[in-house]
Formats: structure tokens, sequence, C-alpha cells
């Protein structure tokens, strides 16, 4: 092969590999998808501020807090002395609670007395009515023996009318001795349902006995027995009602008076305690200093909970999603901190003094306001300097967005995962392998002239 050949051949390799080379780099780039930065110089780093309350009136003894000192759950903010404490409301239980007492004997009394008088009714009425069924059956005895009688009297004439009718037809008799007779079979048929009528009556009035349905006549007694036996059943029950509500108050007062003696006697001294971790960053009163119940003695914010608020105009950050990576600069530190979108807010106020520790930024109607979680590095949150360690209350710079070099690492870099949301679980590995084939690729294609040139 002649040298001019060899020369060609040399060039339209590097032509090549070049051309390679440009197709790995396309295929890198089309595979980085693209933010757009958008920066916005309204913005504070801010954090939800944590109120510690007295929860009794007095004056302030001891002090224990500073602006800047951290503290714990339980931790002890201050002493509180009240030499006034006010105990009317324990009076008041207390009189009540003696009114149920008196209130609750009588009631156990009237309760006692109907018992006793219902037990007593009921044995009468139980008798009165076991009298009167006697007497009511004598009664029926009675009719039905005038019953047989008659029947017994009216067999007898029928039998003589029979009898007399009889010779009258044998011609042996006048006719006119029948009529005598028919007169008084007639008679005694009368009287015969005359006690029907009253063995029926009678019958009658002694089964309305025993059902406990009559009215009047020799029931009168126990009708009178039964209207005071249902009034003291009444009363008696009324009474257990009430016995049962005024034993109810009193065990509402009894829990009411405990907790009110114990209020009472932590009334003239009680220690403020604060709830949440945090750091001081205000202390509204000072040594001596009256505080009412409920009444702020200082407030604290906690680091961990801190977060940027940054405004932006809504059409310029709709497309972005939770997660899109941030930048902040903070300005007194010189450096920039990373972060990423936590959530969007649309939120015209400007916020609450007694809820955040700042203001935020004014928003006007198209604007909405990003809520940035910052990726703080160990050692910037021990600082202790004029923003409290987390520069809450700090004005910022915030970019959205990333830098291409940091987006080419951590989307193909060995060691560095991926940030949640960015792409499908099958797509990373797949570009990963894809750019470290065209790296190995690329890699053998700018040797291979200079192993042929140590060949010749």
């Amino acid at each position: 092969m002649t040298r001019r050949s060899h020369h060609l051949l040399h060039i339209s390799r590097i032509i090549g590999y070049f051309f390679a080379l440009v197709l790995v780099v396309v295929l890198v780039l089309s595979a980085i998808p693209k933010y757009y930065f958008l920066v916005s110089s309204r913005a504070i780093i801010n954090a939800p501020v944590q109120s510690i309350t007295s929860r009794i009136a007095g004056r302030v003894t001891n002090l224990d807090l500073q602006i800047g000192d951290d503290v714990a759950p339980g931790q002890r903010a201050a002493q509180i002395e009240n030499f006034e404490a006010d105990a009317s409301l324990m009076v008041s239980l207390r009189l009540e609670r003696l009114q149920l007492n008196d209130r609750l004997k009588m009631i156990r009394s009237t309760q006692e007395r109907t018992s006793r008088q219902l037990t007593f009714i009921r044995a009468q009425i139980a008798a009165t009515r076991q009298g009167v069924i006697d007497e009511l059956a004598a009664m029926v005895s009675k009719a039905e023996s005038r019953v047989r009688y008659y029947e017994a009297r009216v067999g007898e004439q029928q039998s003589l009318v029979d009898q007399k009718k009889g010779l009258v037809e044998a011609e042996l008799l006048n006719a006119s001795v029948v009529k005598p007779l028919e007169q008084k079979l007639a008679a005694a048929r009368h009287e015969l349902e005359a006690a029907q009528g009253e063995l029926e009556r009678a019958q009658e009035l002694s089964q309305s006995i025993r059902r406990g349905d009559y009215s009047g006549g020799f029931a009168t007694n126990l009708m009178a027995l039964e209207f005071q036996e249902q009034s003291l059943d009444l009363e008696n029950r009324k009474a257990g009602t009430q016995l049962a509500n005024v034993i109810d108050r009193i065990d509402k007062l009894d829990g009411l008076m405990s907790g009110e003696q114990g209020r009472y006697e932590n009334a003239a001294s009680a220690q403020i305690t604060a709830l949440h971790k945090g750091r001081i960053v205000s202390v509204e009163v000072g040594h001596g200093d009256y505080l009412p119940q409920g009444g702020l003695l200082a407030r604290s914010l906690d680091c961990s909970r801190s977060f940027v608020a940054a405004v932006f105009a809504g059409r310029d950050v709709a497309g972005l999603e939770v997660g899109t990576p941030a930048i902040v600069n903070i300005r007194s530190l010189g450096t920039k901190q990373r972060g990423h979108i936590s959530k969007t807010v649309r939120y015209f106020s400007d916020g609450t003094e007694n809820r955040y520790y700042k203001a935020f930024p004014e928003a006007k109607g198209h604007e909405i306001y990003v809520i940035i979680e910052l990726e703080r590095p160990q050692e910037t949150a021990q600082q202790d300097d004029l923003f409290f360690g987390c520069h809450v209350g700090e004005e910022v710079t915030v970019s959205l967005g990333e830098p291409l070099f940091d987006r080419v690492v951590r989307l193909f870099g060995p060691d560095t995962p991926a940030m949640e949301g960015d792409l499908p679980d099958d797509t990373q590995p797949r570009q990963t392998a894809l750019f470290q084939s065209a790296a190995t690729e690329l890699r053998t294609g700018l040797d291979a002239p200079l192993q042929s040139e140590n060949q010749e």
C-alpha cells in the first residue's frame, strides 16, 4: 500500500470516529430532559413559629430564656407566681355539692316511703279483688240455683197444663180449667227468664273483675285502691329518675372539684415549659412582668421545618412538577444550596406574623408561591449566626432548574441516584448502559490508529 493510500485511509478513519463521537453526543443530549432556568429575587427563607404561653396568670419570677437559646420539649422556660389565686369556683362547687346531698336524702326518703306504701296497697288490692271475686262466685251460684228452681217449676206447670188439656179433650173437664194453669205457666217462664238474666249478669261481672275491667257498684273500693296505686307508682318512678339525675350530677361535680382542686393548688405557682423543640426568636416579657392566663412568653422556631417561599408568575411554573430541582443563592454565605419544589400555593396574603417568622413576599393576582425544600449540609445546619443557624428570615434568590453538567452526572453517574420523579424506573438504566457503551466504542476507535501506526 502506498503512502498516499495510507494517509487517505487514516483520514477516512478519523472522519468516521468524529462522526461516531458526534452521534454519541447527540444521543446523550437527547436523553437528558431539558430544564429552563426561572429566576426569582422575591424569595425568603421562612419557618413556622411556635408560641410558649402561660397556663395561669401571675408574675414572672424566673426567666430561663434568651433569644438564640435552643429549647427541648418539656424544658422549663419560666416560673410564674400568683398569690391572688381565685377560689370562687371551688367554693360554688362545694355549695352545690352540699345542696345536692340534702336533695339526695329527700329523694331517697320519698322513694322509700312510696315503696312501702306500694307494697301495702298492692297487697290490699289483691285481697280486695279476691274478696270481690268470691262474692261474685256466691252470687253466680245463687243465680244458678234460682234458674234450676224456675226450670223445675216451669216443667211442673207444663205437666199440669198438658194433663188438664188431655182431660178436656176426653170431655171429662171443662175447658175453663186450663186457662188459669196456662197463666201460671207463663208466670213461671217469666220468672225463669229473669233468673237466667241475673245469672248472665253475675257471670259477666265476675269475668270483668277477673280481667280488671270494671266500674262502679261494689268494686268502687277496688277502683279507689288501684287509683292510689297508680299515683304512688308514678311518684316512685319520678323519685327514681330524680335520684339518678342527682347521682350523675354529684359524680360530675366530684370530677370538677378534683380538677379544680388540682388547679387551685397549682394556681399559686407554676412552671412554663416548651412544648416543641426549637430556637428562641423572641422573648415578650421580662423578670417581674405580669402575664395573664394564656399570655405569650416567647416564640421559637424549628430549623428542620424551614423552607423557601419564592414568587413566580403562574404561567412560567405551570408545567413544573413537584421534585423539580432548584438552586437557592444565600448571599450572607456567598454560596448556593440545592433544593427541590415541594409544593405550589396560590396564596395572596402577606402571611401572619403569629404563624411564620417573616411575612411572605407580596404576590400579585397572576403570581403564585413556589415552596422550596432545601437540601442543607449537616455543617450548615449547626452554624450559629445572625439567622439562627438555618438563615430563617433572610431574603434569597431562587433559580428553578439544574446545570447541564450536574444533570448529566446525576442521571448517568454510577454513585448518584436519580431524583424522584425525573425518569421512569426502566429509562435511566437503559440510558446509563447506552452512555457507557458509546464511551467504550469511542475509546476503542481512538486507540485503533495508534496501534496501526505502531505495527507499521
